[in-house]
């Protein structure tokens, strides 16, 4: 529940203020849930050691001023740590090394083939939340807070590598649970596959 105040300052009387309580709720998690790229984790990582290296430095070069930096053995220690910070901010914006690529997509083509595996897979694994057509309404899924998505509107939303991440690892905060282990990452993109035809 959330508590909305407003006051009226009036210089000529008395102030009014009058306040309010109301909620507010997602009708799907998937619209709740923003997943950070891998670039972004790695530069906010490579950000994160830079600065904590640089404090480590300048707390040395203050809290010692006598002695010359050439003989202060956390001089080097500082420079190092900021060397890996600054590595990994352009390790994410030259090579990718860790990174994964967001251009492979899937590696099977929508077929329907790979449509009819997907099927297989969406109808043991995903229907009981999911229900049948997707739209959330599975007979497990009427009990899940937040509950499951609606497929049909936030498939579109989302890339494949996206929609691969999802199942694959689960969404943090929610009842949807990573499926990597229980299915294969074959199975889980024939099953992005079928789930973009539900969208249809």
């Amino acid at each position: 529940a959330y508590q909305l105040d407003v006051t009226v300052v009036r210089s000529d009387s008395f102030d009014s203020h009058v306040s309010t309580r109301f909620s507010a709720k997602s009708g799907s998690f998937a619209s709740d849930f923003i997943r950070p790229s891998a670039k972004t984790v790695m530069v906010a990582f490579g950000t994160l050691i830079a600065i904590t290296g640089l404090a480590y430095l300048v707390a040395n070069v203050i809290g010692d001023r006598p002695a010359p930096l050439k003989i202060r053995p956390h001089f080097g220690i500082s420079i190092v740590v900021m060397a890996i910070g600054v590595a990994a901010i352009l390790n994410a914006f030259t090579t990718g090394i860790g990174i994964p690529d967001e251009s492979k997509g899937n590696p099977f083509p929508l077929s329907q083939e790979s449509v009819q595996i997907g099927l297989a897979t969406y109808t043991t694994t995903c229907a009981t939340c999911h229900g049948d057509t997707g739209l959330g309404d599975g007979p497990a899924g009427l009990a899940l807070n937040p509950p499951p998505a609606d497929l049909a509107v936030h498939v579109p939303l989302h890339t494949d590598n996206e929609l691969y991440s999802f199942i694959a690892d689960g969404i943090e905060g929610t009842p949807m649970v990573a499926q990597l282990g229980n299915l294969t990452s074959d199975e889980i993109w024939h099953l992005v596959n079928y789930i973009r035809t539900i969208a249809e």
